[in-house]
């Protein structure tokens, strides 16, 4: 009976170790993951104080080595000026492309999206 329950104990945790090691592997982000992530971040810290608030969506396409950044007015506001909304988007996307040499590669393209 101790035999029985020992062996079950061992492959209990030997079961959890290695499903812990996959998940491990698996959760780690790609670099275009990472930036994608960090620019969210970093542009939300500008982004926040605005009024109207602004609607914004960071994607890091790693086969063309671009990054796009499309922004709106949320909850059906409207900018007086969309250009200078894009120009304080564009600061930070800049500067962590700067930041980061592996990151200096990549095109950035921002877009403004007329509400309808």
């Amino acid at each position: 009976m101790k035999k029985t329950l020992f062996h079950l104990v061992i492959a209990v945790l030997l079961f959890s170790s290695l499903t812990g090691l996959a998940q491990a592997a698996v959760t780690h982000p790609t670099r275009e993951e990472w930036l994608e992530v960090w620019l969210t971040h970093k542009i939300q810290k500008m982004v926040d104080p605005m009024e109207p608030r602004v609607t914004f969506l960071v994607n890091v396409l790693s086969s063309t080595k671009e990054i796009i950044i499309t922004y709106m007015p949320a909850q059906g506001g409207r900018f007086t000026d969309p250009e200078s909304v894009g120009g304080i988007i564009r600061i930070p996307a800049e500067k962590t492309l700067k930041d980061y040499p592996w990151a200096r590669n990549y095109q950035l393209t921002i877009k403004y999206i007329e509400p309808f």
